[in-house]
C-alpha cells in the first residue's frame, strides 16, 4: 500500500494542476470579451503549470513568457521547441531571475553549470554592490515605504516624501490610514494609488465604497483578492472605470485557495466514506460485511436463495 504521505503528495500536486487547467480555461474563454490577455503576463503567471502549456500545443504561448515563468526547469527549456532557447543568454538570464528550481537544476546538470552562474557567484555579486549607491537611489528610498518595517505612524511622525502608489503597497497601511491621508491633504499633488495588488488589507469592497481614495482603477485588475465571479459580473467598476488591463498578471491568490480547498474537502468527505465502507465490509460482525459475505458466497457457488 501507498504511504499515506506519498498519497497526500500526489493529491496535491493533482489539484494544483486541475487549478492551473480551470484557470487557463477560464482565462482564454473570456480573452477578447471581458479582457484582452497580455501573451506576456499569461505565459508567465505561476497559475500556468509547465504540465498545462504541454497539454495545449494549439494556443500560442509566449516564449518570453515561458523563460519568466516561475515553474520553468532546465529539463523542460531544453525540449521546448527543440531547445532552440537553452543556449540564448537573455532567456537564461530570466529563467535564473524567476525560476523557482534553478538552483536545484544548476546543481543537477552539468550543462546548466557551463551555461549559466551559480548562486554562490551570484551573492558574490551582491556583496560588491555599492551599498551607498543603492541607498541614495531615490527610487529604492520610496520604495523602502513598503517595507513591512515602515509603520504607518512613521508618514506622519516624520518628513518622508509621500508617493501614493508605493504607500499604498505597504502591508501595514489599512483602508482608514488613507483615508486620514486623503482628509490632511497628504496627496495634493494629483497623486493616484496603484498596484494595491501588492497590499493583501484592500479588497474590492474598499475600492467601491471608496472613491474619494485617487485609486488607479485601470491596476486593479492585479489584486489578489479579485475572484472570477466578480470579473463575470463587472466589466466595469466604479462609474465605469476600465480595470482590468493587468488581470494577466493576477496571480489570483483568494480564488486558487478556495478552489483548493473546494477539492480538498471533496477528497476528505470521499476518504472518509472509503475508511467508513472498509471498516463495516471487513468486520463479519456487522451486518453490511455478513449480507456482502453471503452475496459473493452465492455468486461463488450459483447458490440459488430459498
Amino acid at each position: 500500500m501507498t504511504p499515506r504521505s506519498e498519497r497526500t503528495a500526489a493529491f496535491e500536486e493533482a489539484i494544483e494542476q486541475e487549478w492551473s487547467e480551470y484557470y487557463f480555461k477560464f482565462m482564454t474563454r473570456n480573452d477578447g470579451h471581458l479582457f484582452d490577455l497580455d501573451q506576456v503576463g499569461f505565459t508567465s503567471n505561476p497559475n500556468i503549470t509547465l504540465k498545462t502549456i504541454e497539454n495545449h500545443p494549439e494556443y500560442e504561448w509566449s516564449h518570453e513568457g515561458i523563460m519568466s515563468n516561475p515553474n520553468l526547469t532546465w529539463t523542460f527549456l531544453k525540449s521546448f521547441k527543440n531547445g532552440m532557447f537553452a543556449d540564448n543568454e537573455e532567456c537564461l538570464m530570466l529563467y535564473r531571475k524567476n525560476s523557482l528550481h534553478y538552483n536545484h537544476d544548476y546543481d543537477e546538470h552539468a550543462d546548466l553549470r557551463e551555461k549559466g552562474m551559480g548562486i554562490k557567484n551570484m551573492k558574490k555579486l551582491e556583496r560588491n554592490f555599492n551599498k551607498t549607491d543603492y541607498l541614495e537611489n531615490y527610487d529604492v528610498y520610496l520604495d523602502s515605504n513598503t517595507s513591512p518595517y515602515m509603520l504607518p505612524k512613521y508618514f506622519k511622525e516624520f518628513d518622508l516624501p509621500l508617493n501614493a502608489g508605493y504607500i499604498a503597497r505597504n502591508p501595514n497601511v489599512t483602508i482608514e490610514f488613507l483615508n486620514e491621508l486623503v482628509l490632511d491633504n497628504k496627496f495634493n499633488y494629483n497623486s493616484i494609488i496603484y498596484n494595491p495588488a501588492q497590499n493583501g488589507v484592500f479588497t474590492y469592497t474598499d475600492i467601491l465604497n471608496n472613491p474619494q481614495i485617487p485609486w488607479r482603477y485601470e491596476d486593479f485588475g492585479i489584486n489578489s483578492s479579485l475572484r472570477f465571479n466578480f470579473i463575470e459580473n463587472n466589466e466595469t467598476i466604479a462609474s465605469g472605470h476600465a480595470y482590468l488591463d493587468l488581470v494577466s498578471y493576477n496571480k489570483f491568490t483568494v480564488e486558487k485557495t478556495a478552489f483548493l480547498e473546494r477539492r480538498r474537502c471533496d477528497y476528505l468527505a470521499a476518504y472518509r466514506i472509503q475508511q467508513w465502507w472498509w471498516r463495516v465490509t471487513s468486520n463479519p460482525a456487522n451486518p453490511v460485511c455478513r449480507r456482502r459475505l453471503e452475496h459473493d458466497y452465492a455468486e461463488m457457488f450459483q447458490v440459488t436463495p430459498n
